[in-house]
């Protein structure tokens, strides 16, 4: 997992072909006037997914893993904390490749804060991260 400044981005364009081309979506566009959902940047290669919504209690979350996509976390406003732990230490559930979802169990080791300053990305980038949301 990287927690950075997007300013930073061109240190980490060696980790993926499209991550170069993610970061700078982020960098490039007015975010807060993106309409919700998922917006096509090339085709299934590369997507931006624009969500609006309440965090929940941690009970209510799901551990989740991805193969085949890197997850970005970009805050554009509010605050969100999140878990996440390494694979080798969650129980695996079925994998779902039509919607890349793993379903994971376990306990996660570690909390982090995004916070919505605009200017900070989180990327996970296991083929498999895992993370659920937690309240505050």
């Amino acid at each position: 997992m990287i927690f950075d400044s997007l300013n930073n981005f061109s240190r980490y364009a060696g980790l993926g072909n499209n991550l170069p081309a993610a970061l700078k979506f982020l960098l490039e566009n007015e975010l807060t006037a993106l309409p919700v959902g998922r917006l096509e940047l090339d085709g299934d290669n590369l997507y931006a997914l624009v969500q609006e919504y309440t965090t929940k209690p941690a009970e209510q979350g799901v551990w989740e893993a991805h193969r085949k996509y890197i997850d970005i976390q970009y805050m554009v406003s509010g605050s969100e904390r999140m878990g996440f732990a390494q694979l080798s230490t969650m129980q695996l559930g079925e994998y779902l490749p039509e919607r890349d979802f793993q379903p994971l169990s376990g306990i996660g080791l570690r909390r982090l804060t995004l916070v919505s300053d605009q200017n900070h990305a989180n990327l996970f980038l296991q083929r498999a991260p895992s993370f659920q949301t937690l309240p505050d």
